[in-house]
């Protein structure tokens, strides 16, 4: 879910800098709708697979919490009915129900690192995609150097010419 989100995230990033990069023609052409349209649906991805990320990464953080009420209210019950006979004191109950917090602790913490793990693991997945990428520009074997001494002596000669140039001020 958090690859899907982070290509979800990268595809709204791309079209929005595709669209301010081009803003002007956006604008002198009047497809301003074009690009809300592309906007709109690239947000809409990015919303949805952000959704489905936050479920699946805080699933267990609940289910956990769920798990440790049923087992103090458990522990709380059967320890109430061992201290009515006697067979226990009020004292051991709440070591018990410490005993029991100290032992779901832990498991919350991991549900909570889940999802951290979880991103950090997509993070890894988009990096190894970008590492293996070949390029596909061309490779030169041998670049061409030019020196100004082969500027001056090859045919290559390039001319500015100023035959007018005005300047003036549009002030008020």
């Amino acid at each position: 879910m958090n690859v899907k989100n982070l290509r979800a995230t990268g595809g709204m990033s791309a079209e929005i800098q595709e669209s301010l990069s081009n803003f002007k023609v956006i604008v002198a052409f009047d497809r301003t709708d074009y690009f809300r349209t592309r906007f709109n649906s690239a947000n809409q991805q990015n919303f949805e697979s952000a959704v489905r990320a936050g479920v699946a990464n805080n699933v267990f953080l609940p289910i956990y919490g769920l798990a440790q009420n049923l087992a103090q209210i458990a522990v709380l019950g059967y320890g109430i009915h061992l201290i009515g006979t006697g067979e226990i004191t009020i004292g051991l109950l709440i070591g018990f129900l410490l005993y029991l917090n100290n032992f779901y602790m832990p498991l919350r913490q991991i549900a909570t690192l889940w999802s951290s793990l979880q991103q950090a693991l997509a993070a890894v997945d988009r990096i190894s995609e970008v590492m293996v990428l070949e390029p596909n520009m061309p490779m030169i074997s041998a670049p061409v150097v030019l020196s100004s001494r082969l500027w001056r002596s090859s045919s290559i000669s390039a001319r500015l010419r100023v035959r007018s140039a005005r300047a003036r001020c549009a002030c008020s």
